[in-house]
């Protein structure tokens, strides 16, 4: 017998003794998680590195591991449920239940503990609650009998998902099977799953149990799953934009300090993956915590470019936007690690589509063109949603020796619809392929905060300003709509080779530049690329391989996009598009005339100045070539 933690294991692993629950039959789980871990809390008792004097509070969270207490209450508990509801005994003369081999990968135990400090100075824990974190949704389970039905839905809705059970006992395959945990969507229920007595199915003379059966059951189910996926998809989006002057998103390449641990001062820079960002906060609390460098909360995990294992917490007082590019200093031993720069520098200069399942991108084809409206996309290092500001060019061109962050030197767009076009276009050539080229436009509102004297300017806008623009604080001035002679505010269609980045708080800017010395740039997009994690050279995400990771699904266009991150193997044929556009056309015939005409009326030359001053990318030779390089004669490989 070979002894593993807590738990002695038989010589062919069907049986263990366990420390505190006996002998036990082992249940081994055979299936991909579901587990997010966006939701980890950040308040590490690990990262706590204030000094702390007698009286003080303390409140941290400790993780769990394989084999402690906490680790083999859940699995034995869980072990027991599961197998209580297949009618199958729990305990028999020999075993005194069942456990299971591990929990699902992802899902994690934190324990919270409170207490303070005595006089002494020694930490005085007065209590601990117990915590597993990576529901989906973000929620946390309070016990195994809370978690028990989250992951029994979970078994059900994949086949041999659970080895080790009795003979002839398995678990029914319900694909749609829908969840009665507290945290998912979709009906409860009082129990934690059907006993032995209600197997054989529901009484036919009851109406709810009639329900319960057949189509109308399916169909319930259907739509229970995909009001489900729709809920996470929307609670991120919101989630960013909530926050999105002064926070950084899951999926965007950033720069992240890494202090030396050879020296008292100094340290690398290092172009990395946010993989987790912490709990929403408002300006005032992000500031608080990057000026007082409070190290009880404020952590991103991020994983460095080009490497599987390199995984950091780091405080957000000590990241930059990629588009503030950190500068060495030889006298405060401060380095850029160029191999991760160099591992994230294509990715950077190319959009990625933001889909975790086919059903988030909608399709529209006329002839040979094919439209795209997303629910998100990433532009070079920076992810945007329907509903965020970007900063776009002024028609007016630039103020002298102003910054490229301050406001007065760009217009926003308030996007409300991403639209990715695909042409395909016959190549004379002797395979007679078919060459697609493409490209994408952000469709929206354009807003100001120092309109020209020609402009028409409207007070209340149609269109909703994000909350993290109407709240920048009394002393800025207020952004305000652009209208058209009439005065009507028209949508504005505007090519996503003229989208500077995303909006940024001039506050926060002001924080940046008042602890680091960096080099402004601007966002700079040049191809698409697929497989967002892969394109910066991680294979391995947060010690989980990528592919087939949490079931995401590849979205495939012509050719092939990104989606967030992780990939399905999705080994398969190109989609053969068909049909014709029915009901509302995604773009207006106004708008769709309009999407050459906006994109054009900003200058290239103004773009261009732009680049300049930020002194990181070359003009290029020929504009008029960059100007044309979605015509036929571009092949995108």
């Amino acid at each position: 017998m070979a002894a593993r933690d807590s738990v002695v294991y038989s010589s062919n692993g069907t049986a263990a003794l366990v420390e505190g629950h006996g002998s036990r039959k082992v249940l081994r789980l055979a299936i991909p998680s579901d587990a997010t871990q966006d939701s980890y809390p950040n308040n590490l008792k690990a990262n706590s590195t204030a000094s702390r004097k007698p009286g003080d509070n303390i409140e941290w969270f400790v993780p769990g591991s394989s084999g402690d207490k906490a680790d083999l209450l859940y699995r034995t508990k869980v072990a027991d449920a599961i197998v209580e509801s297949l009618g199958v005994p729990v305990k028999d003369d020999i075993y005194a239940g069942w456990i299971l081999d591990r929990l699902p990968t992802g899902y994690q135990i934190f324990v919270l503990q409170k207490g303070e400090v005595e006089n002494t100075g020694i930490d005085q824990i007065k209590r601990s609650d117990t915590y597993l974190y990576g529901h989906p949704n973000g929620a946390r389970f309070r016990s195994p009998n809370e978690y028990a039905p989250h992951l029994i839905s979970l078994l059900h809705r994949h086949q041999n998902s659970i080895l080790g059970l009795p003979r002839n006992t398995s678990i029914p395959y319900e694909p749609l099977n829908s969840c009665s945990c507290a945290y998912c969507p979709g009906p409860r229920r009082n129990k934690l799953a059907p006993s032995s007595s209600n197997l054989a199915g529901p009484s036919s003379s009851s109406p709810s149990a009639a329900m319960d059966t057949g189509t109308s059951r399916a169909r319930l189910m259907r739509n229970t799953a995909v009001q489900a996926n729709n809920l996470t998809a929307m609670t991120e989006a919101e989630r960013d934009i909530k926050d999105g002057g002064w926070k950084f998103r899951k999926g965007e390449v950033i720069w992240a300090f890494i202090q030396s641990e050879t020296a008292a001062l100094g340290g690398t820079w290092i172009a990395a993956l946010v993989v987790n960002a912490p709990e929403t906060a408002s300006f005032a609390d992000f500031a608080n915590i990057f000026t007082s460098m409070d190290r009880n909360r404020g952590f991103y995990r991020v994983q460095k470019c080009g490497s599987d294992t390199a995984v950091h917490l780091i405080h957000l007082s000590q990241i930059l936007p990629w588009v503030k590019e950190p500068q060495p200093d030889e006298a405060g031993n401060i380095t850029v690690d160029e191999a991760s720069k160099a591992a994230a520098q294509d990715a950077c200069q190319s959009y990625f589509i933001v889909a975790r399942d086919p059903k988030e991108v909608t399709e529209f084809h006329e002839k040979n063109k094919t439209l795209y409206e997303l629910k998100g996309i990433f532009l070079g290092p920076e992810k945007i949603w329907p509903g965020d500001a970007v900063r776009i060019p002024r028609k007016e061109g630039f103020a002298p020796d102003i910054s490229i962050w301050d406001p007065k030197q760009y217009d926003l767009l308030v996007v409300r619809r991403i639209v990715l076009m695909t042409v395909r276009i016959p190549e004379i050539d002797f395979s007679n392929e078919v060459s697609r080229t493409f490209t994408f436009y952000l469709v929206g509102d354009v807003i100001t905060m120092y309109p020209r004297d020609t402009d028409k300017i409207l007070e209340n806008m149609d269109r909703t300003v994000p909350n993290y623009i109407k709240n920048i604080g009394p002393d800025s001035p207020k952004w305000l709509a652009r209208a058209a002679p009439d005065g009507i505010q028209l949508p504005a269609s505007v090519s996503g080779r003229y989208v500077l980045g995303r909006f940024y708080d001039p506050r926060i800017i002001a924080l940046m530049d008042g602890r680091w010395s960096a080099s402004d740039s601007v966002v700079s997009l040049n191809r698409h690329m697929e497989g967002r994690a892969a394109a910066v050279g991680i294979h391995t995400l947060n010690g989980e391989p990528i592919r087939g990771r949490n079931g995401h699904h590849v979205y495939r266009l012509a050719p092939t996009p990104s989606i967030v991150e992780g990939e399905d193997d999705a080994e398969g044929e190109e989609p053969t598009f068909t049909g014709e556009v029915s009901g509302n056309p995604l773009v207006s015939e106004q708008e769709r005339a309009s999407l050459i005409e906006s994109s054009e009326a900003l200058s290239l030359e103004d773009m261009e100045e732009y680049r300049r001053r930020s002194g990181n990318i070359a003009p290029p030779k020929n504009p008029e070539e960059q100007r044309d390089r979605f015509s036929k004669k571009r092949r995108v490989d």
